[in-house]
């Protein structure tokens, strides 16, 4: 999650100094203010900002109040560039603490920032982001963090054997670019069968948007007769590097009477199509073949009439609704299970169960579209771990991809989920990788900031290098080719 404001409250320097929690992709409002003939700046000189501050401590140190913060934005005219400067009081083990800090700026090269620091410290600790996905596609983020120390303080990775490296993402679901785009269409179509049976009502005229050149009863017809049927969305295995994206190849009859209902216009040419299917299955003149593991009400009717034991009930559009609903989940259920646990392992049969079954109501509460709810409920998870794993796949390379799926799934399990439809993960998955997951990505992509921590004689240093100012952060400071930006925060903590 990013967070919109680089100033805590209380105060935590790293808020400050952390300027990598502005998004790259972060808007901000704009405002209509009335014009007063005045230049007014919301920032103000370096002197004017340390005489307010210097009263503000005075105050504060004879002040009662245990907790209290200024910060002062600064105008950045003086040769430290300063941004802001400021004092924090909070309790901390029943002591009143103070603490000042400032917040400078300067372009330094970027060869520099491998050389040795002259600053002595018992400690540096060095952070680095590699932005592995441009967010501009819409795919949401994904990046890679390494983690180490240098008694020398260099912001280069010398032992990577002893680094941390983790990787960090949150993706976007339904985004045209996906892997599994037209697997997220299916989704939406079922869904929208869903919200019509909970909510009794008819979905709107061509709530599919088939096209107008697309005419269901000719392809049911030619389906009955016994034509090959042509999916209607394929699942192209485009873009992503080692995953096996396309479905099963034992297509049943309701997988194909599928792909004939979701070209209907309205409900009412579906129970069209579904009374036609009925009088073909109770005439016998079709011959046609369902997965023994399909338990939709239609499968089994269709084998009760190979029997001619099929009791055909009326048809009415809600029953129609339900029918076409059930094999359309039925056809992601084979789809998902065919993907993740059979084509690439990416998680076993015993992990399927568990988050399959986790949500079906109880004897008590079980009801046919209860259960169908459960189901599509568990599906949705599926198809968010398919969907992030599919986009790692595609923008990394050497990625343990049935550890991130299991990762996954595992945080859904316990919770950790956003059950949304469309937009980004309310989570941002961070899971440590191997070196030797990791250096390959490093030496492809140049980082996206760095961070140096150090403590020397009391006072926390921390700098952060950017190649550009944030978006929307105190306007634009250009950088030259073959420099970096560094803000420096600074503080030291006094007990009142």
């Amino acid at each position: 999650m990013y967070e919109k404001s680089v100033i805590g409250s209380p105060l935590k320097l790293n808020k400050i100094a952390d300027l990598t929690s502005l998004s790259p992709t972060e808007t901000f409002p704009q405002k209509e203010y009335a014009c007063t003939g005045l230049d007014i700046s919301l920032q103000i000189p370096l002197q004017h900002a340390r005489k307010i501050l210097q009263k503000f401590i005075k105050r504060e140190q004879g002040s009662g109040l245990d907790e209290s913060m200024l910060a002062l934005l600064c105008s950045a005219a003086d040769t430290k560039k300063t941004l802001m400067i400021g004092a924090h009081k909070e309790v901390a083990n029943d002591h009143k603490m103070l603490t000042t800090f400032l917040l400078t700026l300067k372009e330094i090269s970027l060869p520099s920032l491998e050389e040795s620091q002259q600053v002595k410290s018992k400690h540096y600790q060095m952070t680095a982001e590699y932005e592995l996905l441009d967010p501009s596609l819409g795919l949401g983020s994904i990046s890679l963090d390494a983690k180490w120390s240098d008694v020398r303080g260099r912001l280069k990775i010398t032992k990577p054997l002893s680094t941390e490296f983790f990787l960090k993402w949150n993706t976007t679901t339904g985004n045209e670019h996906s892997p599994v785009y037209a697997l997220n269409k299916e989704m939406q179509r079922v869904s929208l069968l869903m919200d019509a049976l909970s909510s009794e009502a008819l979905p709107e005229e061509n709530f599919f948007n088939a096209s107008s050149q697309s005419n269901a009863l000719e392809m049911l017809q030619d389906l009955l007769a016994g034509k090959k049927m042509v999916p209607t969305d394929q699942f192209p295995c485009v873009s992503v590097n080692r995953l096996k994206l396309s479905p099963a190849a034992n297509r049943d009859f309701t997988d194909e009477l599928w792909d004939v209902l979701t070209c209907c216009s309205d409900a009412q040419e579906m129970m069209t199509c579904m009374r036609e299917t009925f009088d073909e299955m109770r005439e016998k003149q079709a011959r046609v073949f369902v997965s023994g593991d399909n338990h939709s009400m239609l499968a089994n009717l269709i084998r009760m009439a190979v029997s001619g034991l099929a009791v055909f009930p009326p048809l009415n559009v809600e029953l129609t609704l339900r029918l076409a609903t059930e094999i359309g989940v039925e056809k992601l259920r084979k789809f998902f299970y065919h993907v993740l646990v059979v084509a690439n392992k990416l998680c076993s049969p015993d992990q399927w169960d568990k988050l399959l079954n986790q949500g079906l109501p109880t004897m008590k509460q079980k009801s046919e579209l209860a259960n169908l709810s459960a189901q599509f409920a568990a599906l949705r998870k599926f198809h968010r771990c398919l969907e992030s794993v599919s986009i790692i796949d595609a923008f990394t390379d050497n990625q343990d991809l049935p550890k991130i799926a299991t990762f996954i799934l595992n945080s859904m399990k316990r919770g950790e989920y956003d059950s949304s439809e469309c937009g980004q993960d309310s989570v941002t998955y961070t899971m440590p990788v191997s070196p030797a997951q990791a250096l390959p990505e490093l030496e492809k992509h140049q980082w996206a900031s760095l961070r140096r921590e150090s403590n020397a004689s009391g006072v926390v240093t921390i700098e952060t290098f950017l190649h550009h100012m944030p978006d929307g952060f105190m306007g634009k400071i250009p950088c030259e080719s073959g420099s970096a930006l560094c803000f420096t925060a600074q503080h030291n903590t006094l007990q009142l």
